[in-house]
């Protein structure tokens, strides 16, 4: 290659290397800041070998030398002191000219608008300026992490205390220098480290609290790491930023502050796959968060609310307590329903939209959970984020480009998923419920579903995702799949991993019709109902969603009919939508030229289903509407009415509650409780019983009883009588009503069916073969020994294995981490060979003891022990 040639290809890398990062000239950053990928480095190592392979230097070398020195001490220095033998060997100089390469570094930096950094004397340092301008070396914080991460806490401490009054990143990170090594404290690291520290205190608000701030950000703010002043793709740096970002987020105060939903990808024993979802509820959240867009609009925040949770199956659960930090305080502690402050969901619920709202005098508000929207049509892709092949958690959806180097993807049976590079790619079984296949794919991975290319890419310099939301106004309403309904075409963005976020306009994306079977078109603005939405860019599919919509002048209204026997719902501003009624519902549609009204039985309905057809010729909108309901009843979270004298569980009391109608002003409702035990003392004073007024809400009355929750439970806890329970009834103006509900400790039992095996059944008979549901034993005889998982029958049951050892063991259901059934002892029945006549032994231990069946001579040989 001549001479010519070389500079030409020097130059023509250094423009491409700054136009890359969308500048037209260096604008004096470090150089670490410029973010140089592993590839660039390898080409520019290249080009540096190629141009002094004659042991000259050429024109053009300087600025990329200092360029590759600073990068090359970062990815390779590993302390002491600093040489440059290492770095002139690996492009093939060395130290005998030291002249011309202090000169290339003084050039160099000219270029780059870097200046050198000086010593005593004003000694130009050289050597330790380009090592600088690489930031910290990756080597160097694995062996020197714990000195670091003292020196990043007590910066942190610094911007803490003097950030708001002024005082800049460079100049707070030379005043915790002294816990630097003495070589690096020099201005650049100064500056290189405070810009660090700077982006994450920045941030330290949207991860006050949370257990795992990193991926809390990289799921929330994906831009945030392009921020960062230097690239930290290493796992030892890696490791520093997640310390740092983590001690940023105590330092907010100890409380969360967000909402996140988790998905993952769980490997079972049997082979197949289980899709599982996490909602995590903070500690403390800021009261706009539960309050920002209530309705109706009324100043002021009330003093605790109630928050729920709406599933893709419909159901809406209790989940906690929100309650306001001080008579004026801007903060809400929440009080979690459930132990450890999840919420957990699997199979087809785990998959679909979740939805959190806000409920308090005031109104009702939306609470903002990202990525809550079902997982689309569109391939899953888990990461291996513990490396250990048992659990992957969600990524991202369709094509994206993932750091990690092993994924796990699940696509739709019968999608073609081929390697496009060098890489694997092996079929590992289906998920349970879902219907899907999934494949791990290392490299590469082209994915055609139906007409539809998505790529998928692992082991990437950083992680490349694209996410889309849909943001507009919203129907007050519900749908089976606990999506939004939205008053009008809502706003499409697209989020990418770097960048600003950009408006997809609806005539560069296609629609159709949803469930009909329809090709994809272009959309139309005055087309309502149900439609699927794509966007595919340069041949991918980047984006499949769906979306209902109704006109902006839809509207509903619910109230009471005089006599307290039925209720009128009115939907007006349809244009023109056909309504239909599914299912069996005691209900009727009057129509009338401007508005429809459904007229239903207020005491057999709480809530209301109905289809709209729109002419326009999308897919059909089922709402799921609140209708006011005549006297007063308990009901569960999905509208069905709970029959009088049934017993239910005091944990599923969050997804109760009590509601009552009434058509005339001056009328009270209260829920009214009592202990039933047979232990209870005959003068309790009161402490064994318990009243609620009923929130009155424009003559619809209504208590969630997750507000009697503890208070029952503590009426429980007070008698030992297992059988114990709370009879609860409604009350209208102190007149207590005849039916009522049973509160028990468990509203499941454990019992045998037909067939040998175990199943849970409630106190009317009916059985619960709820998937979520999980079955273990565990032996009485030794409690720290590990439980046995039993499996699960085709029927919804559970079977006990065969070889459980002799001896007393503890059946327990459980949902989650919650007990939901009453626990049975169980006997393996003994070998024909071994049923002779048991004899207490003569100096029989406490495990012997325990083992014995009979509990007469269990009895008998404990006292004796």
């Amino acid at each position: 290659m001549s001479e010519g040639s070389k500079a030409s290809d020097l130059a023509s890398f250094r423009e491409e290397f700054v136009r890359a990062r969308g500048i037209r000239r260096p604008d004096s950053r470090p150089l670490c800041a410029y973010r140089t990928t592993g590839e660039e480095f390898r080409r520019l190592g290249s080009l540096m070998r190629e141009s002094t392979a004659d042991g000259d230097i050429r024109a053009g070398f300087d600025a990329l030398f200092c360029l590759y020195a600073a990068e090359w001490w970062r990815r390779h220095h590993e302390g002491g002191p600093w040489k440059w033998e290492g770095v002139l060997a690996s492009v093939g100089l060395d130290f005998s000219n030291p002249q011309r390469i202090h000169r290339s570094v003084e050039n160099g930096l000219r270029y780059w608008e870097r200046e050198l950094i000086r010593g005593g004397s004003a000694r130009r340092m050289f050597l330790v300026t380009l090592a600088c301008e690489g930031g910290l070396p990756l080597r160097m914080i694995r062996s020197n992490g714990n000195r670091l991460g003292q020196y990043f806490r007590e910066l942190l401490h610094q911007f803490d205390a003097y950030r708001s009054v002024g005082f800049g990143p460079t100049r707070l990170a030379q005043a915790a220098g002294h816990r630097l090594p003495a070589s690096f404290r020099q201005r650049v690291v100064f500056e290189v480290t405070g810009q660090l520290v700077d982006v994450v205190w920045k941030r330290r608000a949207q991860v006050k609290g949370l257990s795992d701030p990193v991926a809390h950000l990289d799921e929330t703010d994906a831009a945030w790491r392009d921020a960062l002043p230097m690239a930290l793709d290493d796992e030892v740096a890696e490791s520093l930023l997640r310390g740092l970002v983590v001690d940023a987020a105590k330092q907010a105060s100890g409380t969360r502050t967000g909402f996140r939903l988790v998905r993952e990808l769980v490997r079972l024993a049997s082979g197949s796959w289980r899709l599982v979802g996490a909602l995590e509820l903070p500690g403390a959240v800021a009261a706009g968060l539960l309050h920002g867009s209530p309705t109706p609009n009324e100043p002021g925040s009330p003093g605790r609310c109630e928050l729920f949770v709406a599933d893709a199956m419909g159901r809406s659960t209790y989940l906690a307590l929100a309650t306001r930090r001080g008579a004026a305080g801007d903060e809400y502690l929440i009080e979690t329903a459930r132990p450890g402050g999840r919420a957990a969901q699997r199979g087809e619920a785990a998959a679909g939209a979740l939805r959190i709202e806000s409920r308090s005098s005031k109104g009702v508000c939306a609470v903002h959970l990202p990525k809550s929207d079902s997982l689309s049509e569109l391939p899953w892709v888990f990461a291996d984020r513990r490396g250990d092949g048992s659990r992957f958690r969600l990524v991202g959806e369709g094509s994206l480009r993932t750091r990690y180097e092993r994924v796990a993807v699940a696509v739709p049976l019968g999608a073609d998923v081929r390697i496009m590079d060098a890489g694997v790619c092996e079929a590992a079984g289906e998920v349970e419920e879902i219907g899907r296949e999934v494949f791990i794919v290392g490299g590469s991975a082209g994915i055609v579903i139906d007409d539809e290319r998505c790529v998928v890419r692992t082991g990437q310099e950083k992680d490349e995702t694209v996410r889309y939301q849909l943001d507009g106004s919203v129907f007050p309403s519900t749908t089976p799949d606990a999506a939004a309904v939205h008053h009008g075409w809502p706003r499409l963005r697209r989020y990418p991993a770097s960048g600003p976020p950009t408006e997809i306009r609806w005539a560069d994306a296609q629609v159709r019709a949803a469930g009909k079977g329809a090709a994809w078109t272009e959309w139309s603005p005055d087309h309502f109902g149900l439609f699927d939405v794509r966007h595919v860019v340069a041949g991918v599919l980047e984006y499949r969603g769906r979306v209902a919509v109704v006109p902006k002048a839809a509207a509903v209204s619910s109230r009471p009919l005089p006599g307290d026997r039925e209720v009128e719902t009115l939907l007006d501003g349809l244009g023109g939508a056909e309504i239909g009624l599914p299912g069996e519902q005691d209900a009727r549609v009057e129509h009338s030229p401007d508005r429809t009204l459904v007229v239903s039985n207020a005491r057999r309905l709480s809530s209301l289903a109905v289809l709209l057809r729109f002419p326009s010729g999308g897919g059909d909108v089922r709402l799921d509407l609140p209708v006011a309901t005549s006297h007063g009843r308990f009901v569960r979270s999905d509208g069905a009415g709970i029959q009088s004298h049934e017993a239910i569980g005091v944990d599923e009391l969050s997804a109760v509650r009590a509601i009552a109608t009434a058509a005339r002003g001056g009328t009270a409702f209260d829920v009214m409780g009592s202990l039933e035990a047979e232990d209870l003392p005959l003068d309790t004073g009161g402490a064994a019983s318990l009243v609620e007024r009923m929130r009155d809400a424009g003559g619809l009355h209504e208590l969630p009883l997750a507000f009697l929750q503890e208070s029952i439970r503590l009426l429980l806890e007070s008698s030992s009588d297992l059988g114990a329970e709370v009879r609860l009834r409604i009350a209208c103006n102190g007149v207590e009503s005849a039916p009522h509900v049973r509160i028990k400790r468990f509203g499941l039992r454990i019992d045998w069916d037909e067939s040998g095996s175990l199943a849970c059944v409630r106190e009317a008979g009916q059985r619960e073969t709820s998937i979520e549901l999980d079955a273990e034993a565990r032996p009485l005889w030794s409690p720290d020994h590990g439980s046995r998982e039993l499996s699960r029958t085709i029927d919804g049951g559970w079977c006990l294995p065969p070889d459980l050892e002799q001896g007393p063991w503890l059946v327990n259901v459980q949902h989650g981490d919650l007990g939901v059934a009453r626990p049975r002892v169980w006997l393996p029945p003994l070998p024909e060979t071994e049923r002779a006549e048991e004899r207490v032994p003569a100096l029989a231990t406490l495990e012997e003891a325990i083992r014995l069946r009979t509990a007469s001579l269990r009895r008998e040989t404990l006292g004796a022990c």
